[in-house]
């Protein structure tokens, strides 16, 4: 048996590595990874949703709960429109609870509102939004993204809502806005 020597091993090592290392930029390069987050400045909007409210833990199973109930009324047609979640900022709340309403921004007329679920109206007169695309596996969080927004809101003087609205399309790309106070 021949053995090999240590120079080979060190080469076999080395373009491994590389194979790897162009293999996985390759492949984060293709799900979106580095496409840039920008964030638009767009005018006054009105949006109905009809969803439920949750507050407390953000692991709680309810939460998943709500949101697939959404997604499969958007995806059965029983509401036409697109599955929502507003994010609202309490001070109240303590370490590791999230306050949401979850549920489907109405694109059209609704006749009736499902049982247990409520109807709610926002308004405003400019709003801030960023489109993301990529893969989820690379999507940036919410937090950097709602920082971002909030960036932009310091630099163009615009007071913000407690609230931040995520817009989930099926194909698994979202859109996230920050609105105006009225």
């Amino acid at each position: 048996m021949k053995r090999t020597s240590k120079r080979a091993k060190a080469l076999i090592i080395f373009f491994s590595t590389l194979i790897l290392t162009f293999c996985l930029h390759y492949l984060y390069s293709y799900l979106g990874g580095y496409d840039k987050v920008a964030v638009f400045h767009l005018g006054a909007d009105h949006r109905l949703v009809v969803g439920r409210a949750f507050s407390g833990r953000q692991t709680s199973m309810i939460i998943e709960k709500y949101y697939t109930e959404s997604r499969a009324m958007v995806l059965d047609s029983i509401l036409k429109g697109t599955l929502t979640v507003v994010s609202f900022e309490d001070p109240k709340l303590a370490e590791g609870e999230v306050s949401l309403f979850i549920g489907v921004t109405l694109t059209g007329e609704c006749a009736k509102v499902p049982m247990e679920y409520e109807l709610r109206e926002f308004d405003c007169d400019q709003k801030l939004v960023t489109y993301l695309s990529m893969h989820p596996l690379v999507m940036p969080n919410s937090e950097d993204i709602e920082q971002k927004l909030k960036q932009k809101a310091d630099s163009l003087k615009i007071e913000l809502s407690n609230f931040i609205f995520e817009i989930h399309y099926p194909d698994n790309s979202k859109i996230i806005e920050a609105w105006s106070k009225r």
